[in-house]
């Protein structure tokens, strides 16, 4: 089985590191953008190999992740390099996002190129907003983040260090952002199947003063890391070996990571069922009233860093059947016959109809991100990245509605009088033609949600 890393930094060097000596892959390779230090540290890790199981060990290019099961991405700048190390900046690692997102414009296709069945595992910060360019420029839903797996297990252990439990004892939670707006699912946390709260009763501790503890030491525990050694870096290290492995292995485990949950908009993390094609299904947990609102709070926080960075700015006008045809003929015919224009009437890119459950059908717009220039100067007009915008309309009995748009915003739809003949493969010999009509949608930025679904349902990625 093989691996692959891009970015050799602090992070992408724990994490070889962390899979040679676990020893669970055959071969990892090591890509970064000055190669002399991928090779640098292939090399120097290689001398200990003898002592750890058989895994090979080498630096590359991106033609070199050919065939690899998971490539880890960890390039960017870290927190401190990025200036994220103020406990009372409520941005802090999201301030990372605009920079860390053009270093994967140009990272995350090459990637594609290289191996298109890899699963992307983001590992740099902020890894929730990452994941969501990173399936942007993917153009596949096969992305995932370490998202609050490592926060879940800080959670875990100084839970254990107050109780004087071990940490295996401990089953514990935290799930929304990797970041300021995480959240504690303390409803649920156990030891033993008593939960935390009745336990911290029974010692005649004040529950309140202990929780407050707890949640600022795991919430800021990544600044003191940094105060110590100047980059957290072997905690996540060991998380996204972990990770990274599991996929590989189709182990099937359950744990918090990052995806785009389509309830919310935006990828969150949510315990989780990891397998060969990364997050096969999302378990949302039992949550109090308060909880469910913070991890809205949470959701909210990331639309916004989205919004700021990567605002949905699209017009579309898409081609679909409306009356007189089965839903099979129009998901065929209408898959070829979308396309898209953009402010200026430029075709950005087609979209893809599928089968929604029988539900209806689903249209995920993939706006291209287009090198817009000034015609004087020749320099780009913004550092604006355009997302992908997934429209879910429902057809039935001649009739379109809209379902829901991810990311939120406003849509309106009107129909436009024409026909169609229906897919020739599709049509039964003899049969007249179909009637029809154009669909003209319109999208737009939404300052708040449109729509919310089931938090606990997850859809499955667009592929």
């Amino acid at each position: 089985m093989k691996v692959g890393i891009v970015g050799i930094g602090a992070v992408g060097a724990a994490t070889a590191m962390a899979i040679a000596t676990r020893a669970r892959v055959r071969e990892l390779v090591l890509v970064n953008r000055n190669r002399a230090r991928a090779r640098g540290v292939a090399t120097d890790m290689r001398y200990g190999l003898p002592l750890s199981g058989a895994i090979a060990i080498a630096d590359g290019d991106y033609g070199d992740l050919e065939g690899a099961s998971v490539v880890v991405v960890a390039a960017g700048i870290n927190e401190k390099t990025g200036g994220a190390t103020d406990r009372n900046d409520p941005a802090g690692r999201l301030r990372l996002l605009g920079a860390n997102m053009k270093a994967y414009e140009e990272i995350v296709p090459r990637i594609v190129s290289a191996a298109p069945q890899a699963v992307i595992l983001v590992a740099t910060d902020p890894p929730d907003p990452l994941v969501d360019v990173a399936r942007r420029f993917a153009t596949h839903g096969r992305v995932i983040g370490t998202g609050t797996y490592l926060d879940s297990l800080r959670f875990r252990v100084h839970l254990a260090q107050r109780l004087d439990v071990a940490v295996a004892a401990v089953e514990a939670y935290v799930i929304g952002e990797h970041g300021t707006s995480s959240v504690f699912v303390w409803s649920s946390a156990k030891v033993g199947g008593r939960s935390i709260e009745k336990i911290v009763a029974d010692r005649r501790m004040m529950f309140d003063d202990f929780r407050r503890e707890i949640e600022q030491e795991v919430r800021y525990a990544n600044i003191s890391i940094i105060e110590g050694i100047g980059a957290s870096q072997y905690g996540i290290g060991i998380v996204t070996a972990r990770i990274a492995e599991v996929i590989a292995w189709d182990e099937r485990a359950v744990f918090p990571v990052g995806s785009h949950i389509h309830a919310y908009g935006v990828t969150l993390s949510l315990p989780s069922v990891i397998g060969r094609e990364g997050v096969r299904e999302v378990l949302c947990p039992d949550l109090s009233d308060g909880e469910t609102r913070a991890l809205e709070r949470s959701a909210e926080t990331l639309r916004k860093a989205l919004a700021k960075y990567a605002p949905v700015r699209v017009i579309s006008r898409s081609l679909l059947p409306l009356d007189g045809c089965e839903l099979s003929e129009a998901i065929s015919a209408g898959g070829r016959g979308i396309r898209r224009i953009d402010e200026q009437g430029d075709v950005a890119g087609e979209a893809h109809v599928t089968r929604d459950r029988g539900i209806g059908i689903r249209l995920c717009q993939r706006l291209e991100a287009k090198d817009s220039r000034d015609s004087r100067s020749g320099q780009p007009k913004d550092d604006q990245v355009h997302l992908p915008v997934h429209v879910h309309l429902e057809v039935r009995c001649g009739a379109v509605r809209l379902v829901r748009c991810t990311p939120p915003c406003h849509a309106a739809i009107s129909t436009i009088p024409g026909t169609w003949r229906g897919a020739p493969s599709r049509r039964r010999p003899g049969a007249p033609p179909k009637r029809s009509g154009a669909l003209l949608l319109r999208v737009r930025p939404a300052s708040t949600p449109s729509c919310r679904g089931n938090s606990g349902r997850h859809s499955g990625p667009f592929r």
